[in-house]
């Protein structure tokens, strides 16, 4: 089994390096390996190169921000990367490194056996020296797709001769991260003529919580409306971006351009600023998938001229407008664009934005409008009322709607609020992710809350369905193939001509259950309650099982067969999963707690009574767990 560790601070020392170094040296299945925010210090990456080193290493992520590391580390990452070795992504953010760490790591960095394909530097104690370092190994060949040297002082300078690596036809770099590094418009010209003279160098270009003039935004906006361009992401968060900027960026997306995710969190856009960016969303050239607006002291009226933009056609998929006064009046506003059939976003956020009941009723009925629009839906730090919160659940219950990922954090929520999420989640739903994280929920909204959460079901056997070779025992729990006719009464539900029985309750919702079998051969499956009562469930149109037998699994419907790959492999319990509102039947065999997926059947399944069902052959018998 591929295996990803995650030992990030939890107080680690260099004792545990050597310790994890002895696992690395022996065969093992670890391809991630996170060691963030522990004191290992140059001593505990000695220890854990000899590991790294190793023939049995498969690592292919390390890693090691904030561990205390300092230039000497830089030489022994290095000797790894100049020996034969998997790593293909390493942090060593927020560590005192330096310049002279860089030149050290850069001779690993330039190996024939380095395949490195992420590195993150980010708050390294870097100044420019570093970039003419790193840009000599960008200027040879190299295997670098993701660069981070965020919050270092690297200068307008540092940027200049960064530029003469991102140039060269050797830099294959994918994304940029050069956030806060002090760049003003000497450095936005560097990256801008860089970007011309290599145009499919770098789709993703961070330099968030930078200044620069407007003669420099203009450069760049010249250079992302150049149709060799191919920057599809930027982030220009915290970059004190006037009135005239958003005119720039309006401009860019007004043109033929390769943007789809663009970020102008952190900046005083306010209303007007934010109109002059609405011309460029509602563009025909306008591809932007992604907008990021949180903290941008927006109002209301920025919801309006946003809800104008989702009216018209658009791409937008993801639009993140936390942190903003919006208020109920702005969600009201907003709720017309979401409700329009235009509105194709997938992903709204809308944390810390003063909503409270009135808005949560606008958001909720616009998803009812809309019910393909938005699966992922934040209002976190906003307080919906009981009454809000109800109509909310009303619309998520609604088997049209398919909200998969709700955020609910610190919202003042209490253990009736859990009741209420609860009955959401006991009805037909499409929530995969919920957060309900710092509201005082207490331990009878946790109660209440698991009750939703459960998705184990309780049934039992049917006598009046089983055939009269099948034994029921154990409070009709178990069944076993007998040879002797057992004296059932006669019933119009009885299996006649094969050993079958079916569970007494029907199966709704979600349901998983378990059976452990023993015998040569058992099916086990589900059926509608309507499926002959002279047929083997394998062969009829109306019941989906697996084949268990000592050395295989057969899938079966409708007379067809799929064999499966997966043994049994001395396993005698198989799990059922059913999602009748989804359609899908999914089969598993269990082994010490671990589950291993054999089949899927995708089914549309009708509104009729669903049973569990089971073949049981002579002298087998299947007990449900």
């Amino acid at each position: 089994m591929k295996c990803c560790c995650r030992f990030a601070d939890c107080k680690l020392t260099d004792k545990s390096c050597e310790i994890l170094s002895s696992v690395l040296q022996s065969p093992n299945s670890l391809l991630q390996l996170d060691l963030n925010h522990n004191d290992l210090g140059n001593s505990g990456v000695e220890l854990l190169s000899k590991g790294l080193s190793s023939f049995n290493c498969k690592i292919h992520t390390l890693r090691l921000a904030e561990c205390k590391l300092s230039e000497e580390s830089c030489g022994i990452v290095a000797s790894v990367l100049q020996s034969p070795n998997s790593l293909i992504e390493l942090d060593l953010s927020h560590n005192d490194l330096g310049d002279s760490g860089v030149q050290l790591l850069s001779k690993g960095l330039s190996s024939p056996h380095c395949k490195l394909q992420t590195l993150r530097l980010a708050e390294c104690k870097l100044s420019e020296k570093s970039c003419g370092i790193v840009s000599a190994v960008l200027q040879s060949p190299n295997s670098l797709i993701e660069l981070d040297l965020s919050h270092n002082d690297l200068g307008d300078s540092g940027v200049h001769l960064l530029s003469k690596g991102l140039s060269s036809p050797h830099c294959n770099l994918q994304t940029l991260r050069l956030s806060n590094c002090g760049i003003s418009v000497e450095g936005y010209v560097c990256l801008t003529l860089a970007l011309m003279l290599n145009p499919s160098c770098v789709k993703e270009l961070d330099v968030s919580n930078n200044h620069p003039g407007e003669s420099a935004q203009k450069l760049l906006s010249a250079t992302l409306g150049d149709l060799h361009c191919k920057v599809e992401a930027l982030q220009l968060a915290g970059c004190k971006l006037s009135e005239e900027s958003c005119g720039i960026v309006a401009a860019v997306l007004q043109s033929p351009n390769s943007l789809i995710e663009l970020d102008l969190s952190h900046n005083d856009l306010i209303d007007s600023k934010v109109r002059r960016l609405s011309k460029g969303l509602s563009s025909p050239h306008c591809k932007l998938q992604t907008l990021r607006l949180a903290e941008c002291k927006l109002s209301e009226k920025s919801c309006g001229i946003v809800a104008t933009a989702l009216q018209s056609p658009n791409s937008l998929i993801e639009l993140d407008l936390s942190h903003n006064d919006l208020g109920d009046s702005g969600v009201h506003l907003l709720s017309k664009g979401l409700s329009s059939p235009h509105c194709e976003l997938q992903t709204l956020r809308l944390s810390n934005c003063g909503i409270s009941d009135e808005g949560n009723v606008c958001l909720a009925l616009a998803l009812m409008l809309n019910p393909s629009c938005v699966k992922e839906l934040d209002v976190n730090n906003n307080h919906p009322g009981e009454s809000a919160q109800k109509l909310l659940s009303a619309t998520l219950e609604d088997p049209h709607r398919k909200v998969e990922a709700l955020q609910f954090a610190d919202c003042k929520l209490t253990d009736k609020s859990c009741e209420i999420v609860t009955s959401v989640l006991q009805s037909p739903n499409s929530l995969r992710q919920l957060d309900l994280n710092h509201n005082d929920l207490e331990d009878s909204g946790v109660q209440l809350l698991s009750k939703g959460l459960s998705i184990s079901c309780e049934f039992t056997l049917d006598p009046n369905t089983a055939h009269r070779e099948l034994l029921l025992s154990e409070g009709n729990r178990k069944v076993t193939g007998v040879s002797e006719e057992q004296p059932y009464p006669d019933h119009p539900d009885r299996f006649t001509v094969y050993p079958q029985v079916l569970s007494r309750e029907p199966l709704t919702g979600r349901c998983y259950w378990e059976w452990e079998w023993s015998g040569d051969r058992v099916d086990v499956g589900v059926a509608y309650k309507s499926t002959s009562r002279s047929e083997w469930i394998g062969r009829s149109a109306k019941a989906w099982c697996l084949d268990c037998s000592s050395d295989k699994y057969k899938a079966w419907h409708n007379r067809n067969a799929t064999a499966l790959p997966v043994p049994p492999a001395g396993s005698r319990r198989v799990g059922v999963y059913v999602e009748r509102e989804v359609g899908t039947l999914s089969f598993y065999r269990v082994s010490s707690d671990t589950l291993t997926h054999l089949h899927t059947f995708t089914i549309t399944f009708t509104s009729e009574p669903l049973h569990a069902a089971i073949w049981v052959g002579a002298d087998s018998s299947v007990s449900l767990i």
